[in-house]
């Protein structure tokens, strides 16, 4: 559970981009960045925190993510497209949740 907590210091000091994507890699996720063509799975292969980056896509798949790690989406402006297959703790909440990007998501 810790993992899906949000930290509001480190999202002030790095951006929502960036710890979004370390909250879905840590949990077993994978992200893609915006003008990037593969998803990155792995969370030791993040650029410098210096190195902002724009989250566009998310792949729950298999992933430990939960409704209480949906906050990190909040102020990821260009998130187009998240997928949640298999995702064994995802329940009403997170999809409710998912209205923090609905701006963004493709439809």
């Amino acid at each position: 559970m810790a993992f899906n907590q949000v930290d509001e210091e480190r999202t002030k000091r790095l951006g929502a981009d960036r710890t979004c994507t370390e909250w879905i890699l840590k949990n077993g996720g994978a992200v893609k960045w915006l003008g990037e063509e593969q998803y990155i799975i792995d969370y030791d292969l993040l650029p410098p925190e210096n190195n902002r980056k724009y989250l566009v896509a998310i792949d729950g798949t298999n992933s430990s993510i939960t409704h209480l790690g949906f906050a990190h989406f909040s102020g990821c402006n260009n998130i187009r497209e998240v997928i949640l297959r298999n995702c064994t703790h995802i329940e009403d909440e997170a999809l409710e949740a998912l209205k923090i990007i609905q701006h963004s998501l493709w439809i």
